[in-house]
């Protein structure tokens, strides 16, 4: 059945978002607000995460800060228009793309790792797992802090009388910064290269984007209003009520546990004790509403496909025990078996092959305009030059890749992990694209996918500690990482006909808005309330790859065949699914279900997939398509109600001074 989506953003002409007829540039106020809103996320992220502890601001793809933030200047805009000073919907997304890129940047996406561990391998140094012997040796100096007092300080606390030692953070953090921009380049011109194929010729749904566009969308100009449509329908404000509701009972039941709670979620590893049922790691039927109101937008095929693979995954496990099979263990950090943690690593390796293929001709015009003089490909609207572009995509990658073989990683290790890292987040930023993942991680790091073929001893112990400290700060995490933001920022300056190179220069100014404020707030937070006080950034998160390290050291992982057949297969199904895909139409499977099946996300997510996905099946199965879009903003309302609600019970929380209620992730 064909199921389309009747709203602004997806509108056929194209026009009904925003009511700009051709594009414009940013404007002073645009970029001083989102400049405004990128340093007050980048400030209160961090603190959140470290002091209060609730419902994460940047932990996911739609960040709840984020979200919660715009959602309040859209409000705000309303006595704005009434003033006649009210900002244009072309502004506000500038806004929203800029808080966008530093709600990743402050926390998971890079500050949050890259402060701490500049000084936790030398203060979680003991005679017990003698990190000082096995290791500091191979830490070269340049990279970390140097002071012991300020390392001391930075985890304990500053004494009364002192000042923060700032100069000592100055040297380690601007060498990495080298790092850090030449790695965001390279992200920055993948997006660009993209661009195109996926938004202008595929033209890929961008669900995410889609929300973010309708709660701002001004509807047509003859019946333009002060007030957003999407918040003049009874139903939005009917499906905001339900997780509100929920929420403000169990918010209630955090603070004062004699107030009754509703459960939203439940293991169902209770009743798989028996062998072979055992063998599945963990079966929980968690219960998100925003979860269950996203994926009822998205298309049911791949909704299906989600919690599909997943549970796939888990009867997997199932067969190898049954068959006495002993099932291979987490990669260290994780909890999804390495076996399938290997299959995803394949699978996006089998993606992006697939993915560069189609766009083939779209690659070809760009190398054309940028290595020949006279070529009549047009990339005069482009976000970058082409031929700038694939300049910086190479100089980007080549500083990258010197600034690891200068500290101590073989050139072409270097070069493989980084190859890896972006292959990896490409792939992951299609399934943001395409699929609208709220939540994204990887059951791997790139060393994982890489000592499969080589083993550790190849790269050496100084190699492996410096990779332990790149893969900490990039490669452990992607719950909000920059990439599939950037491309959301285009996506955006398409809907509302906006000037691309002046969104890139806002984005631009973002990054360095967000690294210095997020940087200054973790470092201060570290020495007021001491880092030992003051959440996972500065405890056992910071640690993990060091104990990691340990662990290899002290027993080097060997190259597996077992492993790379692992890869191999991943690879190999998502092409059969995506040929499959191609050629039937009644073909269930989505290759990006296949993805994501054996991550974390999914661990915490299926649940609430199928429910959304079995929502939306009965809608058109017995109500069609007119009855679905009727009842998609009740949807809606669900995803910003829990968002709303996540807030406000972190703004409780930290007036309160407990430790705040946890909703989302």
């Amino acid at each position: 059945m064909l199921e389309k989506i009747v709203s602004s953003f997806t509108a056929e002409n194209g026009g009904d978002a925003f009511t700009q007829t051709s594009r414009s540039s940013s404007t002073i106020r645009a970029l001083v607000l989102g400049a405004l809103g990128a340093i007050f996320l980048s400030v209160v992220t961090p603190a959140s995460e470290a002091l209060i502890m609730g419902t994460g601001l940047a932990r996911s793809q739609l960040p709840v800060g984020c979200v919660s933030t715009y959602l309040f200047l859209v409000l705000i805009n309303v006595i704005l228009k009434r003033l006649k000073i009210g900002l244009k919907a072309a502004e506000l997304v500038i806004i929203y793309a800029m808080m966008l890129v530093a709600s990743g940047i402050s926390a998971f996406g890079l500050m949050g790792f890259l402060v701490p561990v500049l000084g936790s391998a030398q203060y979680y140094a003991t005679p017990e797992n003698e990190w000082k012997e096995l290791f500091h040796q191979y830490i070269p100096d340049w990279m970390v802090l140097g002071d012991v007092k300020a390392i001391k300080y930075f985890f304990e606390g500053l004494p009364a009388g002192l000042r923060i030692p700032w100069g000592a953070w100055v040297n380690p953090l601007l060498l990495w910064m080298i790092y850090v921009f030449g790695f965001y380049t390279v992200v920055i011109c993948i997006c660009v290269i993209v661009r195109k194929q996926w938004i202008e010729r595929e033209r890929l749904q961008f669900p995410l984007v889609q929300f973010a566009v309708e709660i701002a969308a001004e509807g047509q100009p003859k019946r333009s209003s002060l007030v957003p449509p999407f918040f003049k329908n009874p139903a939005v404000w009917l499906g905001l009520a339900i997780p509100m509701v929920i929420h403000g009972v169990n918010g209630l039941h955090h603070y004062y546990p004699a107030v009754p709670r509703m459960l939203l979620y439940y293991d169902l590893r209770r009743f798989l004790t028996d062998r072979p049922f055992n063998a599945i790691n963990r079966l929980r039927a968690d219960t998100y509403l925003s979860v269950i109101g996203f994926t009822y937008t998205l298309p049911t095929q791949l909704s299906f496909s989600l919690w599909f693979f997943y549970l796939l995954y888990q009867i997997q496990y199932v067969l190898w025990a049954a068959f006495g099979q002993r099932p291979d263990p987490p990669f260290i950090g994780h909890i999804v078996r390495s076996g399938a943690a290997l299959q995803m690593a394949g699978a996006c390796f089998g993606l992006i092959a697939y993915i560069l293929w189609r766009m083939r001709e779209h690659l070809a015009d760009i190398l054309r305009r940028a290595f020949q003089r006279q070529c009549n490909v047009d990339d005069s609207d482009e976000t970058l030059p082409y031929r700038l572009t694939i300049f910086l995509f190479i100089a980007g990658f080549i500083i990258i890749s010197l600034w690891s073989h200068i500290a101590g990683v073989p050139l072409l290790v270097a070069l493989s992990i980084h190859i890896t890292i972006y292959v990896v987040m490409m792939a992951l930023m299609r399934v943001v694209s395409e699929g609208g993942v709220l939540m994204l991680h990887t059951s791997f790091r790139p060393l994982d996918v890489i000592t499969q073929f080589i083993g550790t001893r190849a790269i050496g112990p100084k190699g492996l500690t410096v990779l332990m400290y790149q893969e900490k700060i990039f490669m452990t995490t992607f719950l909000d990482y920059l990439m599939p933001s950037v491309l959301d920022g285009f996506k955006l300056s398409d809907s509302a006909k906006m000037n691309r190179r002046s969104l890139l220069g806002a984005l631009c100014l973002t990054v360095i808005l967000s690294i210095l404020f997020a940087s200054v707030t973790l470092i201060f937070i570290g020495y007021r309330y001491g880092g030992l006080n003051a959440g996972h950034f500065y405890g056992w998160s910071t640690t993990l790859e060091f104990f990691r390290l340990q662990n290899i050291l002290n027993k080097p992982v060997e190259a597996s065949m077992k492993g790379v057949m692992n890869l191999s297969f991943g690879a190999l199904t998502v092409v059969f699914l995506i040929l499959m895909r191609q050629r039937f139409w009644w073909w269930p499977f989505h290759p990006l279900g296949f993805v994501m099946g054996a991550t974390y996300p999914m661990v915490l997510l299926w649940f609430s997939v199928l429910l959304g996905w079995l929502m939306k099946w009965a809608t058109l199965r017995f109500g069609g398509i007119s009855r679905y879009n009727k009842l998609r903003p009740i949807f809606l309302g669900m995803v910003l109600g829990e968002y709303l609600s996540g807030s406000i019970w972190l703004i409780v929380s930290a007036i309160s001074g407990r430790i705040g209620y946890r909703i989302l992730f």
